[in-house]
């Protein structure tokens, strides 16, 4: 998903395979993406929401000389159903989340390229019909820190930071818990490890 040398912008279009298979990827123009009220538009082929996984390419934006330390942080929780029936967990930070009318967005820590002095982020776009639910709250210096602002710092004790280029996944696998919360609903906690 790197930018081609021409400076264009490659998007992949994650779908449902029609005919139950493995789910297909298209690759493309981030120019030729059009997204719209009943689904995607990719050159002349359409595709409604029902069939979209989600719509991703990178986003780069130079990397921070120090960052700047809050005392406190507004995060975003976002819970999404997978194809296979499961749930991903995701949070970020407020500002790179956004909400629209047909889909949710975030960015989500890739790479650090210090040699060049760049972070890379992927900007997921999912429909609203994966949304499980999404929760802004707020969070102190020390919970905030456990947020990846870049994917080469962790502020979790015993966590590896990631090597230089390596791509980092920021989902968490949940299980399911007995616990029944204050207005009746199960509750989902992360796994350990």
């Amino acid at each position: 998903m790197a930018d081609a040398p021409s400076g264009v912008v490659t998007a992949r279009l994650r779908l449902t395979d029609v005919w139950g298979g493995a789910d297909v990827v298209r690759e493309m123009a981030l120019a030729e993406v059009e997204m719209a009220q009943r689904g995607v538009t990719v050159g002349t082929a359409f595709y409604p929401w029902s069939r979209v996984v989600s719509c991703e390419w990178e986003v780069v934006e130079q990397a921070p000389e120090e960052e700047l330390l809050r005392p406190r942080q507004l995060l975003v929780r976002v819970l999404l159903s997978t194809p296979s029936g499961g749930v991903e967990e995701h949070r970020v930070n407020a500002d790179r989340f956004e909400i629209g009318t047909w889909t949710l967005s975030m960015l989500l820590p890739e790479r650090v390229e210090p040699e060049i002095g760049r972070v890379v982020f992927r900007r997921v776009t999912v429909p609203w019909h994966r949304v499980l639910e999404y929760e802004r709250f707020v969070a102190e210096a020390s919970a905030a820190g456990e947020v990846p602002t870049r994917p080469d710092r962790s502020a979790a004790a015993g966590e590896p930071s990631a090597e230089e280029g390596e791509e980092v996944t920021d989902v968490l696998r949940l299980a399911p818990t007995t616990a029944e919360g204050a207005d009746g609903d199960a509750q989902v906690r992360p796994e350990a490890g």
